[in-house]
């Protein structure tokens, strides 16, 4: 009897992510995702918007498209919306790990409505490349993201400013995000400094 090839491909899934109404990014975190990832053959997604995940500890395998990463604690994951990964938790243990989804465009179009050329450039570069940066790689963009989530949760009379103006930092000026040479000058938004006065 011939082996059955198809039934050893990896499932592939297309996760649909709906941000809730009038907001502009959604945080996934809590006890759901202390767990063992990796343990479906659907674990194989892609999913409509872009999506940063924090391991907060643990350690495994990240597979970006045909790429496979070690990580461990405090890695930071960045995946644009339509890239094939999976996270495989090492020797079966439980991780710890915190997602932000979004829709870049909606947001850095909403930022920056008079420099389209701008809007293209980031836009560009962070569907480029999956990345996943060790701790040591990411301590900013890890500092930036987890103040970000805190604001999802908080949702303060003023937490979708501070979160667009979070973002907007973060996309354009981290160097991992958008590259060691930025072509074009900081504009003038608050810095993340700013966001600590709420």
């Amino acid at each position: 009897m011939k082996p059955n090839k198809e039934a050893n491909k990896p499932r592939i899934t297309y996760r649909y992510y709906e941000l809730p109404e009038g907001e502009l990014m959604q945080a996934i975190t809590g006890e759901d995702w202390v767990c063992t990832y990796g343990t479906y053959a659907e674990d194989v997604h892609f999913h409509n918007v872009m999506e940063i995940g924090i391991c907060r500890w643990g350690q495994g395998l990240m597979v970006l498209e045909d790429r496979r990463i070690d990580y461990t604690d405090g890695a930071v994951t960045v995946v644009p919306a339509n890239c094939l990964h999976t996270t495989l938790s090492r020797d079966k243990s439980l991780n710890s790990w915190e997602y932000l989804f979004f829709d870049p465009a909606g947001i850095l179009n909403s930022a920056f409505p008079n420099d389209p050329l701008f809007v293209e450039s980031v836009l560009h570069r962070l569907s480029s490349e999956a990345l996943c940066l060790p701790q040591e790689d990411a301590v900013e963009l890890e500092r930036l993201i987890t103040m970000v989530l805190n604001e999802c949760q908080t949702k303060h009379e003023y937490h979708k400013a501070v979160e667009q103006n979070l973002m907007t930092s973060a996309a354009p000026d981290h160097p991992q995000l958008y590259g060691e040479e930025n072509p074009y000058p900081p504009h003038d938004r608050w810095t993340a400094a700013d966001h600590t006065r709420y």
